[in-house]
Parts: structure tokens; C-alpha cells; sequence
């Protein structure tokens, strides 16, 4: 038996067990930790006030009602690393989760993966989901002004 990760992290689950002949792909997440920059800042927290000046300067900020959100187009999705293993050799893919599976559209649009992919409705029904909210997210992100201070 033999055990490889192709995630870049914990957060983003992929691993591939090889019994014998058999290759199996547990989950296809995607690392999500730069959606966080996205988060609202505290409630107390107004643009222009002290606490504003004291923040980098290159920051952008976004008020929405009484929410302060940093507003930055610059989002990053890390996939697991499929150069690590020949995808033609993954026989089936199991999807334990919603999350575990936003990577399958990388996965899928390889031409050399053939595999079966196997999860439960409730996880494919949610994991759409995620994934049209990830993909409207995205688009909406590409039509923010770029912050001026920003390399």
C-alpha cells in the first residue's frame, strides 16, 4: 500500500491510496484561505476613522451598511498538485464532502483522467452549489478597480 497527498495543505484534502493495483483519489478540495481577506472587519470599525489610518495604506476598503469589508480582487485558489502522480492511474474518486470536491473541475478537464467519481447526492447537490457561488464570486471580483498601491 502506498499513500500520496497532492494537497497543498490540510485544508485542501487530496490524497491517493494505492492498494495493489487499485488507485483511489480521497476527496478533491481546493484551499480557500485567501477568501477570509474577504471577511467583514469588526462592527466597530468605520471607514476614515482612526483605526483606518493606522491600516497599510495600500488596503482597500468597502462599506456596505454598517459592514467594512477589505476589497481585493487579488484571490488565489490553490488545487491540488496533479503533476505529482500520472491522473491516468486513479481508478475512482471518493468525495467524502461539499468542500472536498471544488477541484474536480480541474481534474475532470484532464484528458489523461478517466476515473469513476463517487459521492452521495446531498454532497454533489451542496458541492454545485459551492461551486456556481465560487464561480459568481470570481466574476464579480474580476470587475473591482485594482487597489492603487497594489504590485
Amino acid at each position: 500500500m502506498k499513500f500520496y497527498c497532492l494537497g497543498s495543505n490540510p485544508s485542501s484534502n487530496c490524497y491517493v491510496v494505492k492498494i495493489k493495483h487499485t488507485y483511489i483519489m480521497l476527496d478533491c478540495g481546493m484551499e480557500l484561505a485567501s477568501l477570509s481577506a474577504f471577511l467583514p472587519l469588526s462592527r466597530d470599525y468605520k471607514v476614515g476613522s482612526p483605526e483606518d489610518e493606522k491600516m497599510d495604506s495600500s488596503a482597500a476598503f468597502h462599506q456596505i451598511g454598517p459592514n467594512v469589508f477589505i476589497n481585493s480582487p487579488r484571490v488565489k485558489f490553490h488545487i491540488p498538485d496533479f503533476a505529482l502522480l500520472d491522473m491516468s492511474l486513479i481508478d475512482v474518486v471518493l468525495i467524502s464532502n461539499p468542500h472536498n470536491m471544488l477541484s474536480l473541475p480541474f481534474l475532470t478537464e484532464m484528458e489523461e483522467f478517466h476515473g469513476l467519481i463517487l459521492a452521495t447526492e446531498p454532497v454533489l447537490f451542496i458541492g454545485k452549489q459551492l461551486m456556481l457561488d465560487l464561480t459568481r464570486l470570481h466574476s464579480s471580483l474580476l470587475t473591482l478597480p485594482t487597489p492603487k498601491n497594489d504590485h
